[in-house]
């Protein structure tokens, strides 16, 4: 009798180990489908994160791009305006000279109307003439070096607002 006794003990507690085997399967089963859907949930909020992410970069590139074309469009408009320091200086040389030539003609009647013996006044009015012709050429010079300035300096300036975006 204590053989079977031992023996149906042995049964019980082969029967409780089974049983406990089977909970910790169930239990388990459990535990990886709540793993599942949690992994599940998390890609598809993740999935959404990365579109909500992609719309906001796309909107901050389009931003960017429509202020690229601003400022190429002010550019072209400046470069409509710009004058490069090597035409100007020609430009310059030419106005120069033809001025020196100018003075040279001038002093030249000067000096035929002199021993022609015109009056005074004639005399007076061609070196007033050569006068405002100078003015002229230096105002058209020292509006041609401001405009070349202001240019430099607005295409330094939006060189450099450039370079700050990136």
């Amino acid at each position: 009798m204590n053989e079977s006794r031992i023996l149906a003990e042995r049964i019980a507690h082969e029967r409780e180990l089974r049983a406990a085997e089977r909970a910790a399967f169930e239990h388990e089963r459990e535990l990886r489908t709540l793993y599942d859907q949690h992994e599940r949930e998390l890609r598809t909020s993740n999935e959404v994160a990365v579109e909500k992410a992609r719309e906001a970069h796309d909107e901050v590139i389009e931003v960017r791009l429509q202020n690229l074309n601003h400022f190429a469009e002010r550019m072209e408009s400046l470069q409509k305006t710009y004058m490069p320091i090597d035409r100007f200086e020609r430009e310059h040389n030419v106005l120069l000279e033809r001025h020196l030539r100018d003075i040279a003609i001038l002093s030249e009647k000067v000096d035929l109307q002199e021993k022609v013996t015109v009056r005074q006044d004639t005399t007076q009015a061609l070196l007033d003439q050569a006068t405002q012709s100078h003015r002229w050429q230096i105002g058209i010079s020292i509006g041609l070096i401001g405009l070349f300035v202001s240019s430099g300096l607005s295409l330094a300036a939006l060189l450099l607002h450039l370079a700050g975006l990136y």
